[in-house]
C-alpha cells in the first residue's frame, strides 16, 4: 500500500516521512483576510476541490491501494477518498489535526462532514468530546483519542524572563474574554495582560487595569507569559481543541493555570494540584479561582512545579508522534487485512 503523507509545510514533522515510509505532499494553505464571508468561503471550497484532484491524482496513478495520511487539507482528502471510490481504487484516508471548531456544529457542516465520512477513515482526535462528535457522524470509523502535546517552548527562557505582577490571557479561538474582563473589573489592584489577534472580538468596556497587546509574535507572546505570576485560559464553549497550546506553554513555564473546566483543558490538570479549574461563564468562579492563583502563584510556586512535571513527563512531542505513529501503523495493517474496499463500505 501506498502511503502519502499531507503537510502544509515541508518542515512539519520531518521524523514522520521516513518512519511511516510515505511521500510527503505539500499543500500550502493560504490565509484569505480580504473580501466578503461568501467570497472567502467559495475561494476555500474551489481550492479544496482542486487539491482534491492533486491528490486523487497521485491516487489513480499507483497500482496499488493508497493510503493518504493528512496533518492539512483534511476535505480535500476526503474528496479524493470519494472520487476514488467511484473509480473502484483502494483509498483510505487518515486524518490528524483535525479539529472540531464551531463551524463544524452547524447542521449544514455536519451533513456534509457525515456524508466524507463515510468511507475508510482513521482519526486521531486530541480531546474527548472529539470522539463523542465524530463517532456520532459514524459510528464505524477508526477514532483514536490522545491528548494534544507540545514540544518545548523554543526562543524563551523561562529562568532569564524577569518576573512581574501580572495575571496573564491569550490566544483568539473560543475566548471568553468578556468574563475575564468582568472579573479582572473586580481586582483593581492586579494587573492583566491580554495577547490576542486585532480580529478578535472584545468586550466594548475594557477595565484600566487590563492592557492589550495585539498580533504578538510568537516569541513575544511566550515571554510575556513567562513573565506572568499566574495564566488565564478564558473558553467561552466547550467545541473541541482549543487553548491547549497556551495551556501547555504554560505548564512548562512553570506557571499556575486558572483553565475553564471544558475536557480540552481539564484533561492535562488535576484541579488543586497542577492547576485551578473555574465554572465556563461564571464571573463569580472565575474571580475566585484568578484571586487564589495571583495568591499561589510566582517563580516559587509549587503548584507551577507541579504543572511542569506533568508537562515533561505526559505530554511531551516525543509522547504525541509514538502515539500517532502506532495508530496510524495499527490502521494500515486494520485496512489490509480487511481488503478492497467497496462503494457501500460504512455507509
Amino acid at each position: 500500500m501506498q502511503r502519502y503523507l499531507v503537510l502544509d509545510d515541508e518542515r512539519n514533522y520531518p521524523e514522520l516521512i521516513d518512519i511511516l515510509h510515505a511521500e510527503r505532499v505539500v499543500i500550502r494553505d493560504v490565509a484569505l483576510s480580504r473580501g466578503s464571508l461568501f467570497h472567502r468561503t467559495m475561494v476555500r471550497a474551489l481550492r479544496q476541490i482542486t487539491n482534491s484532484i492533486r491528490l486523487f491524482s497521485l491516487v489513480f496513478s499507483g497500482s496499488e491501494g493508497a493510503l493518504i495520511i493528512c496533518q492539512s487539507s483534511h476535505y480535500a482528502a476526503l474528496i479524493a477518498g470519494k472520487i476514488g471510490r467511484l473509480f473502484r481504487r483502494d483509498v483510505s484516508i487518515y486524518l490528524f489535526n483535525f479539529f472540531v471548531n464551531p463551524a463544524t456544529r452547524r447542521s449544514l457542516v455536519r451533513l456534509i462532514v457525515r456524508s466524507l465520512l463515510r468511507q475508510r477513515v482513521g482519526i486521531y482526535v486530541n480531546a474527548p468530546n472529539e470522539v463523542v462528535y465524530y463517532r456520532s457522524l459514524n459510528p464505524s470509523i477508526d477514532v483514536h483519542y490522545y491528548p494534544f502535546c507540545l514540544g518545548k517552548v523554543e526562543g524563551v527562557d523561562p529562568s532569564s524572563v524577569p518576573q512581574v505582577n501580572t495575571v496573564f490571557s491569550g490566544g483568539h479561538t473560543n475566548r471568553d474574554y468578556e468574563s475575564l474582563f468582568q472579573a479582572a473589573g473586580r481586582m483593581p489592584d492586579i494587573k492583566f495582560l491580554v495577547a490576542c489577534s486585532a480580529a478578535t472580538v472584545l468586550p466594548l468596556r475594557i477595565p484600566q487595569n487590563v492592557s492589550l497587546v495585539l498580533d504578538t509574535p510568537p516569541a513575544e507572546f511566550h515571554r510575556l507569559m513567562a513573565s506572568a505570576r499566574a495564566v488565564v485560559v478564558p473558553l467561552a464553549s466547550d467545541i473541541g481543541s482549543s487553548g491547549q497550546m497556551v495551556a501547555l506553554a504554560a505548564m512548562q513555564f512553570g506557571k499556575v493555570v486558572v483553565y475553564a473546566d471544558y475536557p480540552s483543558l481539564s484533561q492535562y490538570f488535576e484541579d488543586g494540584v497542577t492547576g485551578i479549574r473555574y465554572t465556563p461563564l461564571d464571573v463569580d468562579s472565575l474571580t475566585q479561582a484568578i484571586s487564589t492563583a495571583y495568591g499561589t502563584g510566582g517563580p516559587t510556586s509549587a503548584m507551577g512545579s507541579r504543572a511542569r512535571a506533568a508537562a515533561e513527563e505526559k505530554y511531551s512531542w516525543d509522547a504525541y508522534e509514538r502515539e500517532l505513529i502506532n495508530h496510524v501503523n495499527s490502521f494500515s495493517r486494520d485496512v489490509s487485512s480487511r481488503g478492497r474496499s467497496t462503494p457501500s463500505e460504512n455507509e
